[in-house]
């Protein structure tokens, strides 16, 4: 059997139904020439293994040399882009850090008497947050399928395509964005753009008291923005989209190669034994605010790479904190509508700037409250919901979004979840609040 043709077995079995449908909307809505592409992407994936006749049962592509090719690449641009937040981070900490005097406590340890004493403290009262998004592979697997010769059936070798070429690629589809006091778009190819933001933010000096967070983001180009900026001639503008598709669905049932993120809010979850005070400051039995549910599961529009069901938490949970805001149905598809595919990251899910970009377009405030207990209890008493983001635990194995629309005394977050699986396997919208916040990466609070 042809390599090519036991990847496209393979494929098959994976998800019968899935495959059968992708052949099916080849066949009527692409002509021969993007069916032998299919062939020509599997048959890639075949020489890059150095297949001959037979897919080897336990192939490991991460030891191939294509993958460490394009993972020190990688890798090398992940530390490029830390280095750059990282000195943002510290630049704008160190100029909006102030001294201020309060009045502590001490005990005299030989009279064990108590006395107060003003001392200065340092304080900062902008939080930094910064996202980093790891590429998805595929996006170099389907532009070396056209800048190198294993297009044509040949193993890669790492001479076939530059190295300078691909680190130009990686940093031409990502650009850092930074919002502060404004919105800043740092190139990362021009050497004095960091230059120039560090000195800016130094020029502004202590921030206005209305700006309490700063939050920096690399935003990846779409799949479909690629193929145009780099493909712009057709058929390989579409070729390299069934491309990418391909090798999407190749990374990720081998598990590997499909991105990340990787999350830094510059605030820690102060810990359990703070919660009981923050509880005692809550007046009600609870505070629940009546916002709807929507499940993602039951809408099948297309998003993303797939549909609202298999990757649009955030869509749904924005959709569940506008309703209740404006007073009226906004509902996932809605949401969608609007965004696109604007804020998608293939392989990771939404950025994390489709909440302020929803919130302006339906006219409602939406802040970034950091990793804290007590602002996300403040903001429900002001009848705010929050959107909080989820690590690996009881919502999700990766990543997730959830909504939060009371507390209780008792010490539970009542929760919204868009995952309709979580509400039947566990029964119950009420979570201890130390399980969300252990769990949490980020919150925002909406209205």
């Amino acid at each position: 059997m042809p390599a090519w043709a036991a990847f496209l077995l393979k494929e098959a079995a994976k998800d019968p139904k899935k495959f059968m449908k992708k052949i099916a909307t080849l066949i009527i809505g692409a002509a021969a020439s993007i069916l032998i592409i299919c062939i020509i992407a599997l048959n890639m994936i075949a020489t890059l293994l150095d297949h001959t006749g037979t897919v080897k049962k336990d192939e490991n592509l991460k030891e191939t040399e294509i993958y460490q090719f394009i993972d020190g690449i990688h890798t090398e641009y992940l530390e490029e882009l830390r280095e750059a937040e990282q000195a943002i981070r510290e630049k704008i900490i160190e100029v909006n850090t102030y001294i201020e005097q309060e009045e502590q406590e001490f005990t005299d340890p030989e009279t064990g008497e108590t006395y107060t004493e003003m001392v200065d403290v340092e304080k900062c009262d902008v939080n930094v947050t910064s996202q980093i998004n790891s590429l998805n592979y595929s996006y170099y697997f389907a532009y070396i399928n056209y800048e190198s010769k294993v297009m044509w059936g040949e193993k890669f070798e790492s001479h076939d395509i530059n190295k300078k070429e691909l680190a130009l690629f990686t940093r031409k589809i990502s650009v850092l964005q930074l919002e502060y006091d404004d919105t800043y778009q740092i190139d990362l190819l021009d050497k004095k753009a960091l230059k120039q933001i560090l000195r800016h933010i130094e020029e502004l000096g202590r921030i206005d008291d209305e700006v309490t967070a700063a939050y920096m983001e690399n935003l990846i180009m779409s799949p479909g923005e690629v193929a145009i900026e780099f493909f712009p001639n057709e058929p390989e503008t579409q070729e390299y989209m069934v491309s990418f598709e391909l090798y999407c669905d190749f990374l990720d049932f081998n598990n590997i190669g499909q991105g990340g993120i990787d999350i830094d809010t510059g605030e820690d979850y102060e810990g359990k034994e703070e919660i009981g005070d923050i509880i005692d400051k809550i007046e009600d039995d609870e505070i629940c605010l009546g916002v709807p549910k929507y499940y993602q599961n039951r809408y099948k529009n297309p998003y993303g790479n797939g549909t609202i069901a298999s990757s649009g938490c955030a869509p749904t949970s924005i959709a569940m904190c506008l309703s209740y805001l404006k007073k009226e149905s906004i509902t996932p598809v809605d949401v969608v509508n609007w965004t696109g595919n604007r804020y998608y990251v293939p392989g990771q899910g939404s950025s994390w700037a489709i909440f302020s970009a929803c919130a302006n377009h339906w006219g409602v405030g939406c802040s970034s409250i950091g990793r804290n207990a007590e602002a996300v209890i403040n903001a429900l008493k002001a009848g705010k919901p929050v959107i909080a983001s989820m690590g690996p635990g009881t919502f999700t194995k990766a990543g997730h979004l959830i909504v939060i629309k009371g507390v209780t005394k008792d010490g539970y977050f009542m929760i919204n979840d868009p995952n309709e699986g979580n509400f039947n396997k566990y029964g119950t919208e009420r979570f201890s609040i130390n399980t969300v916040m252990s769990q949490s990466k980020q919150f925002w609070a909406f209205g």
